[in-house]
């Protein structure tokens, strides 16, 4: 491990010790199922998290593998378990594993040293918290957000660590205690590393010792340490105590010999306690060379760091910047030559990570944005002729240092080509000689650029959201779409701007995972195609609201703009992209969405259709590989076309359509204008709406006929041509909307959660659906649905209450209700039967009677307990008769038939639970380490354990142990302290 490698480690070791995740101790009383999210370095992991009662359980993937951490606070034990491999390894909740990555159980550890504070109450994701902060100095170092519900953690920020945890969608209800053991058969490892052993005596520099930054080392009383520093690098000074007793420091720094002075110099510094830190930086113009550190009294760990600025100040003839702060600078040369070198030069890393972003204006308009990386020596160089109007630029350095040279243009000459060098992402050319000037090319064979006036500017938008892993011929539909786009991307020529952005990238269950992945630019195909090799599909499909900002990235409402839409699935964020797209092209200058339907059903390409027929763009549907590519080479042809003049006179037009259609249907019309322009729509009105009204409406640009949706209500409604620039009404023709029917048929009772099965005829209108509600709702209200879209019949689980209800046949639009029948959702029964008293912690046969709806179950609690309580269960899914495991405490107990749906007890019958015994049989006395016997008889539960501890020690201890699965006698080895113990027989439940 390198110098710097290993300070690093020590800082986040000692940072973690100090603040670890702070969360809550009060006993746990809920159970739940959630995702959990944690971001620790700026790395993401997700993962799924379960709790119920004293227990709970994290599984994540961790180099492929599916591992769990399940986690027992009655026992302080945890197991950590790797299911590909099938083994597991048991450890203690408060040891090193524990504390460095759960930051349930690091919570413990850090209440022992501090306290948080409430500062009032907030919402994370609709359940209401109690906000805790602990501080350190006077800092907020870390905030944890308590849910009231469950009195558990939802969220926790550690500002020193930089480190998130979140629990997000949490789902109520009890989980299987089964999640809760290590599956048989799994094989035990034992942790070499957890096993404990002496500590080790801590060495600490008494003497003199010299050093060079970066370096961490211990310094005891007397000792002195001298280090050189780069003064012209950030330097920094931390002090920690490792001494019970407080610690004295003198500090001093020079320059050329010549004394440092600053505030914390003037005069000694003190540490109170066991890992007090002081945290300094030296920030005058004349930074040292040396810093010397000389502890006084105590045990102290000095850590000297530097860190290197933006990049090295590099001053040559042949540098020309005319301004630069914080990784920027500008050229102020758009009419010259541009022409600069990035080259790696870092003490610290082998090589430097670079994001470089280069735009016409000042960080406006964007001609390039590459991220590079550089081995030290290696350089980087960017060739732009005059024409590009390079004007400003941005240097961000990831890791390492770099030097930025930026020739004059009198050190270069004007390129021959008429177009820029493309530079890719990478390119790396050997370091030559700066000082040595490019040989001058004669003014005839410059040629002048001929730029085109005719732009377009087009954003992509990437459908990644989970479902794009879903596989078309055997293939998965991302890796179709990279490669079909890798093809034809660059077929859109140089006079159309390109973009990317995508959804669902970045988290699962996120609507908010939207991001423009690449600004508009020239250029940029490359740039897009290795963006697009990069993402992974994880999320859900906000494809409207991407439409929206992608519109607003591209300034639809000043100039004329297009999206690119490659989606494989349905909006579900709850948005309309119909309504999203009408208001988008109403809103532009000359707003059009391309939609290309990737391999989805028809049914569900209702939305992505009308998003491209409301702003008057193609809809393309696209089954598999031929057809997604012969999709995209439509609509790049469909781009590159000389768009036609808006025009400023509307022209004559007529229309011609039925006169009658039933409500909620399709009607097509057919238009003739005498000019068209591409911004006339044809909509339906009531009739003798104001001039200007518009509802439902399609482009005329989108063919001839236009089909256009007839409002649900019954009456009298106008289909319009509208000029589109100013929407005066250019033709009219009448139209009525008539009546529709549709019934329903279900059986006239069913049972309480129970799956109805229902038959209906009906208009089968895009979005249609039947609902089931009280008797007495109100016209339009809805709760449980199901589109009529899914054919008849159709399946709707009944409420969990009994009563009267109504099954309701609506229109998606108006929500009207078209057929109805009433439905009485009746009492159910059902029984559970059990032997009448068993052995505490025992497994019992369970047989019962019920309705089996999806997740009921079985759960024992003891006698008397509150009606929605649960502690052990298992669902009614898994048959009749069932296996429990009981609780291991004697006593007068229930066993339940719970519904799921509105937890009520259906069934119950009373057991009794009977104390256990057991006997230890031992020798009387054993040397010191060595191993015995043990005779033994009990119960011989699953994870019972013979352990020896002191005779004094709490219900509970264990040290060394043999699990009685093994037999007996059990072989135990004594403690290696002379003294007296006791052999326990521990049930493992309870211990």
């Amino acid at each position: 491990m390198q110098k710097k490698e290993f300070l690093q480690y020590l800082i986040n070791l000692i940072a973690f010790f100090l603040i670890s995740v702070s969360l809550t101790t009060t006993a746990m009383a809920a159970a739940f199922t959630a995702e959990m999210i944690e971001v620790r370095r700026n790395k993401t992991q997700r993962g799924m998290f379960y709790l119920q009662d004293n227990q709970y359980r994290m599984d994540f993937k961790e180099d492929g593998n599916h591992i769990a951490i399940i986690v027992n606070r009655n026992t302080g034990k945890t197991h950590l378990v790797n299911f590909e491999e099938k083994i597991f390894q048991e450890i203690n909740n408060d040891g090193s594993f524990s504390l460095m990555n759960n930051p349930f159980e690091s919570h413990a550890y850090t209440l022992k040293k501090y306290a948080a504070t409430v500062v009032g109450t907030e919402k994370i994701k609709d359940i209401k918290c109690k906000k805790q902060e602990i501080k350190s100095d006077g800092k907020v170092i870390l905030t944890a957000w308590i849910s009231l519900k469950y009195n558990f953690p939802v969220k926790i920020i550690n500002n020193l660590n930089n480190y998130t945890a979140v629990l997000t969608k949490i789902v109520n209800g009890p989980v299987d205690s089964d999640m809760f053991q290590v599956p048989s058969g799994f094989t035990r490892q034992v942790d070499t590393k957890s096993k404990k052993t002496a500590p080790k005596k801590k060495v600490a520099i008494t003497g003199t010792k010299k050093a060079k930054a970066p370096v961490g080392k211990r310094l005891g009383p007397g000792g002195k340490i001298i280090v050189k520093v780069n003064p012209e690098k950030h330097i920094a000074l931390f002090l920690i105590s490792e001494s019970k007793d407080a610690a004295d420091i003198v500090v001093k720094a020079s320059n050329n010999g010549k004394p440092v002075t600053t505030n914390f110099l003037k005069n000694n510094i003190n540490l109170k306690k066991m890992l007090d830190k002081k945290e300094y930086a030296f920030e005058n113009k004349l930074n040292p060379d040396t810093i010397e550190v000389k502890v006084i009294k105590g045990l102290v760990r000095v850590i000297v760091n530097q860190e290197s600025p933006p990049w090295a100040k590099e001053k040559s003839k042949k540098t020309f910047i005319k301004e630069y702060s914080d990784g920027s600078f500008v050229t102020d040369l758009p009419k010259k030559k541009l022409v600069y070198d990035i080259i790696a030069d870092s003490q610290d890393h082998s090589q430097s990570k670079i994001k470089v972003s280069l735009f016409q204006g000042k960080q406006k308009n964007p001609i390039i944005i590459e991220t590079i990386t550089l081995k030290n020596g290696q350089k980087k160089r960017y060739s732009f002729p005059s024409w590009s109007g390079i004007a400003s630029g941005l240097i961000e350095v990831k890791k390492g240092d770099v030097q930025l040279i930026l020739y004059p243009p009198s050190a270069v000459a004007e390129e021959e080509s008429t177009s820029a060098k493309t530079i890719k992402k990478g390119d790396i050319v050997k370091k030559d000689n700066p000082d040595k000037k490019p040989k001058q090319k004669k003014p005839e064979q410059e040629k002048p650029k001929t730029a085109s006036t005719d732009i377009t500017n087009v954003m992509i938008i990437l459908d990644a959201s989970g479902s794009m892993w879903g596989q078309v011929d055997g293939k998965p539909k991302i890796q179709i779409a990279r490669e079909v786009l890798k093809d034809l991307v660059p077929e859109f020529g140089t006079n159309i701007h390109l973009g990317l952005s995508a959804y669902g990238h970045r988290r699962k269950g996120d609507c908010e995972d939207i991001e423009i992945l690449i600004p508009i630019g020239p250029n940029n195909a490359n740039a897009i195609i290795k963006k697009v090799n990069t993402i992974n599909p994880k999320g859900k499909t906000p494809l409207s609201e991407a439409t929206r900002r992608a519109a607003e990235e591209l300034k639809y409402t000043e100039e004329r703009a297009i999206v690119l839409l490659i989606s494989d699935g349905i909006e579900t964020c709850g948005a309309d992209p119909c309504k999203v797209g009408a208001e988008l092209a109403m809103n532009g200058i000359d707003f059009i969405t391309h939609v290309i339907s990737f391999d989805v059903k028809k049914e569900d390409q209702i939305g992505l259709r009308c998003l491209a027929e409301n702003t008057g763009g193609l809809f393309l549907n696209a089954a598999n590989a031929s057809e997604l590519r012969g999709a995209l080479s439509k609509t790049v042809e469909k781009v590159k076309e000389t768009p036609e003049p808006i025009l400023e006179e509307p022209g004559d037009a007529s229309l011609e359509a039925p006169g009658e259609a039933p409500a909620g249907s399709r009607v097509k019309v057919k238009w003739e204008a005498s000019k068209n322009s591409r911004t006339d729509f044809i909509t339906i009105v009531i009739k003798d709406a104001p001039e200007g009204t518009y509802k439902s409406y399609r482009y005329t640009s989108t063919g001839n006929p236009v089909s256009l949706k007839v409002p649900d209500e019954v009456g009298l409604y106008e289909i319009r041509y509208l000029f589109g620039r100013t929407n005066a009404t250019l033709a009219t023709i009448d139209l009525k909307a008539t009546s529709v029917t549709a019934t329903i048929d279900a059986p006239p009772s069913v049972p309480v959660g129970s799956q109805l099965k229902i038959m209906w005829t009906g208009p089968d209108n895009a979005d249609d659906f039947i609902t089931i509600v009280t008797e007495d709702a109100p016209d339009g209200t809805y709760k449980k649905y199901v589109y009529t879209s899914k054919g008849t019949p159709v399946k709707i689980q009944a409420p969990a209450t009994t009563g009267k209800y109504q099954l309701r046949y609506m229109m998606a639009k108006s929500k009207k209700v078209l057929a109805r029948r009433d439905i009485l959702v009746s009492e159910v029964s059902g029984e559970v039967e059990a032997k009448e008293a068993v052995p505490a912690g025992s497994d019992i046969q369970i047989t019962w009677i019920g309705p089996n709806n999806s997740s009921d179950y079985i759960t024992i609690v003891p006698k008397g307990t509150d009606e929605k309580t649960y502690f052990k269960y298992t669902y009614t899914s898994r048959g009749s008769p069932l296996k429990l495991k009981t609780p291991d405490k004697p006593g007068e107990y229930e066993l339940r038939y719970v519904l799921s749906q509105s937890k009520r007890v259906l069934a119950r019958t009373a057991i009794k639970l009977t104390k256990v015994s057991a006997q230890v049989s031992a020798p009387a006395t054993v040397k010191a380490g060595a191993e015995f016997l043990v005779e033994w008889q009990g119960p011989k539960y699953e994870s019972d354990f013979i352990t020896i501890v002191t005779e004094d020690a709490p219900e509970g201890t264990y040290k060394n142990y043999s699990y009685t699965s093994k037999g007996t006698p059990a072989k135990l080895k004594a403690p290696a302290k002379p003294g007296k113990y006791e052999v326990r027989y521990i049930l493992d439940q309870s211990r």
